[in-house]
């Protein structure tokens, strides 16, 4: 078994605690849940929580890795022990699609997170606990958030810029200032110690 580290660690135990927190999750909300998680958390701290890349695709942002990785092997390498991922034949409007469903396997382990990390994963699923996917996409291509600003500079299967994060907040100036250097940091030693 592979040795996860600790953003890996956040992750598994933020989508043990979303499979807990919201009534229909499935891959497509689970996608959206973990990009509003990263960007706010961006936002607000100036470093992202998983390190994930977000592409624009058409129903919205997506953590290309996650989404491949779930999609292929219906789990995460070394998450087997959190959760279990279904695939199903499902039907919406008259269209046929695959949907994956989680069940956990273990309740979400929060020591891995700060107090202001569990504060915004509770913050995050108070908001989509009755959301659907649908409704949940269709909040992201609002004019002015980074999906609909990635899509129109650069198209649709862009990266979408942790940048874009403070362009969706408004907030104190000196707030703000120190949160885009901390970026700006993380971004510089990814570069330098890519993992």
């Amino acid at each position: 078994m592979q040795r996860i580290n600790i953003e890996r660690k956040k992750l598994a135990n933020a989508i043990v605690f979303f499979i807990h927190s919201i009534k229909n999750l499935n891959k497509t909300l689970l996608m959206k849940l973990l990009y509003d998680f990263e960007f706010k958390h961006i936002a607000k701290k100036g470093k992202p929580v998983f390190g994930l890349k977000y592409c624009a695709w058409d129903w919205g942002p997506v953590p290309i890795d996650v989404f491949y990785e779930i999609s292929d092997k219906q789990t995460l390498e070394g998450f087997e022990s959190y959760f279990i991922v279904t695939k199903e034949k499902s039907f919406e409007d008259g269209d046929r699609y695959d949907e994956y469903n989680f069940k956990t396997r273990k309740t979400a382990d929060l020591q891995y997170f700060t107090q202001s990390e569990i504060h915004l994963l509770e913050q995050v699923a108070y908001i989509y606990k009755n959301t659907t996917a649908k409704m949940a996409s269709q909040i992201h291509h609002e004019k002015g958030k980074p999906w609909e600003m990635t899509v129109k500079k650069t198209g649709i299967g862009s990266e979408i810029d942790y940048n874009l994060a403070f362009e969706d907040r408004a907030s104190d100036a000196d707030d703000l200032k120190i949160a885009k250097e901390r970026l700006s940091n993380w971004y510089l030693l990814e570069k330098n110690f890519p993992r």
